[in-house]
């Protein structure tokens, strides 16, 4: 199971819950679907000085009503178990049903219900239910092709944002680290804003769609 440790002083620790501050985490992907949004994937506010995260190979498709904006929070209508290479569509009534074919590597959804929708992926993170983690809005009879890839990306954040929320601006630094050839990985943070470690560090204000949707 991959993973990642953050390392954290125990004055940064005590810095981030004064300022209740809660660790986000983002999965990237690749997609040429237009619209294409990053969603929150998991979060904690358990801080110890070896803070890890890890997640699940295994990954879901779902199917939504929400409506993709800023902040909005995508709620999943329907989800099923999928395996990269696999096509699911969604049926109507937003039913998910496995078809044949599909894009190695990637998942593809077809919405073959009349009405338009969101449809994105997601994975487990730290043994916690499957959560999206983007968004795609899905026009009738249109097809989506969606990559993950190894990239996640980190940042701490004092506010309350549920996971699958749609965020398109890193608010804060953040750091994108990228498991390609590896499994495991560690970085540090302090409470300047500093990330340390192997990964790309993103200034505030950063724009997150290009950065993790491809």
């Amino acid at each position: 199971m991959p993973s990642i440790t953050i390392t954290l002083s125990q004055q940064t620790i005590a810095g981030l819950l004064d300022g209740k501050y809660r660790l986000l985490a983002f999965q990237a992907v690749n997609t040429v679907a237009p619209g294409a949004m990053p969603l929150v994937w998991y979060q904690t506010t358990h801080f110890t000085t070896s803070t890890v995260v890890s997640w699940s190979d295994a990954f879901m498709a779902y199917a939504s009503q929400s409506q993709i904006s800023s902040y909005a929070v995508i709620q999943m209508d329907s989800e099923d178990s999928i395996a990269l290479g696999d096509t699911v569509a969604i049926e109507t009534g937003f039913l998910m049903q496995p078809q044949p074919g599909g894009q190695a590597g990637a998942v593809s959804i077809i919405n073959q219900d009349p009405r338009p929708c969101t449809a994105g992926i997601g994975q487990a993170a730290a043994g916690a239910p499957s959560s999206p983690i983007c968004a795609v809005p899905l026009n009738s009879h249109a097809m989506a092709v969606i990559q993950p890839t190894n990239e996640i990306f980190l940042m701490f954040l004092p506010m309350a944002v549920p996971n699958g929320t749609v965020l398109t601006q890193a608010i804060f630094p953040g750091i994108l680290v990228d498991f390609e050839n590896q499994t495991t990985a560690e970085v540090g943070f302090s409470l300047d804003g500093a990330w340390s470690g192997k990964g790309q560090k993103t200034p505030p204000n950063t724009d997150l769609v290009p950065l993790l949707t491809g």
